[in-house]
């Protein structure tokens, strides 16, 4: 029940409208693709039901600024993909404000993919056909994990890639962390898609989620 309706005032903002009954979250870092360029939500945001709402975005494609997506016409519509954009982009955004790190995180996110388009989009990795074969394997793994446990609980999770942690994301509630297990998980699997280190795989180290988690403390 929620639509991107159009474009805002400038570059940086959309416009969103709740047609439902109940409000909607939206997390920083969700990608909205189409209309005049692709983007990604620059904070978390609830929209009241029957309510339009414009938004901070980013811009995750720096060449492109009319509706001729890849030689097809988006008619100003968007499209919201169930996954937030990779760590780097989403950090440089959500916490520091920075289009032009946006743009240079997209560039290395593609690079490291050997993923180009005219455009520089983002989309070329995420929607990259070896890219979501992988990213659907792997996820369906991670789902099986949490099918065999007992998630009465769990609000959360934390994740790291080869030892490094890359994020943490939890909810008031169980039932809204359910809600969005499938998106933050199929972001844990595209940051751990790019990375490229050699280093040898580690578990996750509960200090440092802490550390993570304080350095956004103050942001």
């Amino acid at each position: 029940n929620l639509n991107v309706v159009s474009d805002g005032a400038s570059v940086g903002t959309l416009v969103l409208e709740n047609k439902g009954k109940n409000p909607v979250l939206i997390l920083a870092g969700t990608v909205v693709k189409g209309g005049k360029q692709d983007r990604q939500v620059g904070q978390d945001f609830v929209v009241a039901p029957g309510k339009s709402v414009e938004v901070n975005a980013f811009c995750i494609e720096q060449g492109r600024w009319n509706t001729q997506r890849d030689g097809v016409d988006t008619k100003g519509k968007f499209t919201i993909l169930n996954q937030l954009t990779q760590g780097s982009v989403r950090k440089a955004a959500q916490y520091e404000g920075d289009q032009s790190k946006v743009w240079s995180k997209v560039s290395e996110i593609n690079e490291a993919n050997a993923n180009k388009t005219q455009s520089n989009t983002l989309l070329a990795t995420i929607e990259d056909q070896k890219t979501a074969k992988q990213r659907e394997e792997l996820s369906k793994k991670i789902e099986g994990f949490f099918a065999k446990k007992d998630n009465a609980g769990t609000v959360g999770f934390a994740y790291a890639v080869r030892g490094k942690v890359r994020g943490a994301r939890w909810f008031g509630t169980p039932k809204l962390f359910t809600e969005f297990r499938g998106m933050l998980i199929n972001t844990a699997v595209s940051d751990a898609i790019t990375v490229k280190e050699t280093a040898p795989s580690a578990s996750l180290d509960p200090k440092g989620v802490a550390s993570l988690l304080e350095s956004f403390a103050g942001t």
